[in-house]
């Protein structure tokens, strides 16, 4: 921001400056315009808080800093593999013998974890003719890391559209293996039990834990957005911040099932319109320039 020594102290209260900060003096200050490309940015001067767990952080915050943001990250969830791997041993063993026709996959971490495991045991042709489903582009990008690709992608990325569209295009009779978390989206199953004469597995690979953040309530401190990506995360992000008033977060979501998990709690929300990264910083930008218009308004 530019001012001369008689509006310095308006626009500062305006723009709500606060330490730290600096002051440039002279005629430099003219080229402000001509270097300003950062402040050009669609979220220039936009603090946004991202939750998503800690080994997934790093390319939703890269993508917003991208675009002139000022990222926090309070992880607000962890994923671990359940302790007890019993039932997903058996699982990989039946896949071996080709007892499976499909394998679903709903979040990069079951992606991991699973294959993790399967390697651990065995290795990628323990995997024969079994054909993969993936929830989304994020869980798609997940099995690119092990040289698959997913056979089928719902045309929307949630559970229920998931098992809705995959019963409609797998044979009668067929064997399903859901590797995910102990606490998974019901719809998906209930879904695919429509299907004729399916058989579902549903192995729980990993556990969902909250994470503890030290003072995670100074990070809230000025944040104009916090962005989700699972309704977990809005869970957990509530138990991190127990003693702030979370009804007045502006929350940005990727999809519907974690919008109605931040509604009620209350939260101001944005939903993505597709459940993609790219699609959820676009909705941040929409949200900002809301935000924006609507205090210009109010001045």
């Amino acid at each position: 921001m530019s001012a001369t020594v008689g509006t310095l102290q308006r626009v500062c209260s305006e723009r709500a400056i606060q330490t730290p900060a600096i002051i440039v003096v002279g005629k430099v200050c003219g080229l402000a315009d001509a270097f300003g490309w950062a402040e050009k940015r669609p979220l220039a001067g936009v603090r946004v808080l991202v939750t998503r767990p800690k080994e997934l952080v790093s390319t939703l915050s890269n993508m917003l800093r991208e675009k002139g943001a000022e990222v926090l990250e309070l992880p607000s969830i962890r994923t671990i593999p359940v302790k007890d791997m019993t039932a997903v041993d058996a699982a990989i063993e039946r896949l071996s013998r080709g007892g499976y026709e499909w394998l679903v996959f709903t979040s990069p971490s079951g992606v991991s974890i699973f294959f993790d495991r399967l390697i651990a045991l065995r290795d990628l042709r323990a995997l024969g003719d079994v054909k993969l489903a993936a929830i989304g582009q994020g869980t798609q990008k997940a099995l690119l890391k092990y040289g698959l690709r997913a056979d089928f992608l719902p045309s929307v990325y949630d559970g229920e559209t998931l098992g809705r569209e995959l019963r409609d295009v797998c044979a009668p009779g067929s064997s399903i293996l859901i590797p995910r978390a102990a606490i998974g989206n019901h719809e998906l199953i209930e879904e695919l039990e429509k299907g004729e004469n399916l058989t579902v597995t549903d192995v729980a690979t990993y556990d969902t834990e909250y994470a503890v953040t030290p003072d995670a309530e100074g990070l809230m401190a000025d944040v104009d957005f916090a962005v989700f990506t699972s309704a977990s995360t809005v869970r957990g992000f509530a138990a991190a911040v127990p003693d702030v008033d979370v009804s007045r977060v502006n929350a940005v979501c990727i999809g519907r099932q974690t919008a109605a998990e931040a509604q009620k709690r209350g939260m101001r929300t944005w939903v993505s319109e597709k459940a993609t990264l790219e699609a959820l910083v676009k909705r941040v930008e929409e949200a900002a320039r809301e935000l924006k218009d609507k205090r210009k308004g109010e001045h």
